[in-house]
């Protein structure tokens, strides 16, 4: 089970913040412009396969379901995608 106070303060770095903040700036791209989420494959559906880590793959699905609909939003005028850059080392989790 996850901690309540650790649960809260992922989903408020990974989703409150990221869509707080991109609303705010997101008219300030240009036209053709690029916005990119740093996700990671532990917010796949698809490849959920262990059931460590709840708040961060649940915290990472809910970024791509953001990345999802504003890519539908701005289909017209700026491209929008979720990317994984692998993993690294933190104090969370120092190995893989």
């Amino acid at each position: 089970m996850p901690d309540e106070k650790s649960f809260d303060s992922t989903f408020d770095v990974n989703v409150k913040g990221t869509v707080f903040f991109t609303e705010a700036i997101i008219d300030m791209i240009k036209i053709n412009g690029k916005l990119l989420n740093v996700s990671s494959k532990m917010g796949s559906v698809d490849y959920c396969e262990r059931t460590d880590s709840v708040a961060y793959r649940m915290s990472k699905s809910a970024l791509n379901m953001y990345t999802k609909i504003l890519s539908n939003r701005y289909k017209n005028s700026i491209k929008v995608a979720s990317i994984h850059p692998g993993w690294v080392k933190t104090t969370i989790a120092e190995r893989m």
